[in-house]
């Protein structure tokens, strides 16, 4: 099991790389997201004991590669995918399915999910598996307002990732414990949170990741009335989104630039940031989750 757990090491590697650099150089990337994807599941299901990694791989792809108008089709894809691998796979795919469902605002359907799953998991000793719906579980309870269950449930998975330290998963459940502080307006620890993230994010080069600690630790700014902070790193995040096509996280950042400014009595400046959400908001197919989203996001900041 060594050999074959060193081997699929090496190769969930190499799929983390070459996703980065297809970041770099390709702003559109679900094609990428695809393929790595299939052959990641399609490789990992030939070795045992390698479901842990598969799972970093599987989350870690969904949170930075996803394109929010074809979540749809994600989901359809994990659900095909899950046919065909064993049960300690499919597992791993069911977290993905979850996260995504949180994505598309479908917090009852992410959770019943997550509720098979970690039962599943439990039967057949899958700390991992466990761990990362500790992980999607605080995401879900945060954006219900759920602020208890959602703190807990990222502390457990803080403490299994941290022993030993695995980067990939700490980047995303430092963002989402700094999330739910900050909703609950303690600033300092939400600010560390955010600051540990984006320090994982920088050493392992992952734009996306990098850009929202970044976004969120602007907003870190803004409270505490470091306002010329504030605007450079969302400046910073917005330009990461953009040359990487996160139109949702990149609608996001201009709506609180476009606030901060109105904020400040910079009403031209305010007026140019929310011409600039509605031309983005117009590539947006209507009746979709992504333009659904948008349109909520900008109604409650007008």
């Amino acid at each position: 099991m060594e050999i074959e757990l060193a081997q699929y090491q090496q190769y969930f590697n190499q799929r983390v790389k070459l996703n980065l650099e297809f970041w770099n150089q390709h702003p559109p990337r679900s094609a990428l997201g695809f393929d790595n994807f299939r052959k990641a599941i399609e490789f990992g299901a030939h070795f045992s004991g390698t479901e842990h990694l598969t799972a970093q791989l599987l989350v870690h792809t969904s949170q930075n590669l996803i394109d929010y108008k074809n979540i749809a089709e994600w989901i359809h894809l994990i659900d095909s995918l899950s046919q065909s691998v064993a049960a300690p796979l499919s597992l791993s795919l069911g977290c993905v399915k979850a996260l995504l469902l949180w994505h598309l605002g479908s917090y009852q359907q992410a959770l019943h999910t997550l509720d098979i799953i970690q039962e599943k998991a439990v039967k057949v000793n899958q700390s991992p598996i466990i761990a990362y719906t500790q992980y999607i579980y605080c995401l879900v309870h945060y954006s219900l307002e759920e602020y208890t269950p959602a703190e807990k449930n990222g502390q457990l998975a803080l403490a299994f990732f941290s022993h030993p330290p695995q980067s990939v998963p700490l980047i995303e459940v430092y963002n989402a414990l700094g999330m739910v502080q900050f909703a609950q307006k303690v600033y300092a620890q939400a600010k560390k949170h955010f600051e540990n993230s984006r320090k994982l994010a920088l050493e392992t080069n992952t734009p996306i990741s990098i850009a929202r600690a970044t976004n969120n630790l602007a907003a870190i700014e803004e409270q505490e009335g470091n306002y010329r902070k504030a605007f450079d790193y969302f400046g910073r995040a917005a330009q990461i989104f953009s040359s990487n096509g996160c139109t949702y996280d990149l609608i996001k950042t201009e709506v609180s630039r476009a606030r901060l400014h109105q904020k400040l009595g910079h009403h031209t400046q305010a007026a140019a940031f929310w011409e600039r959400v509605q031309a983005l908001q117009s590539e947006i197919p209507d009746n979709t989750p992504l333009y659904t989203a948008i349109r909520q996001l900008i109604s409650m900041n007008e």
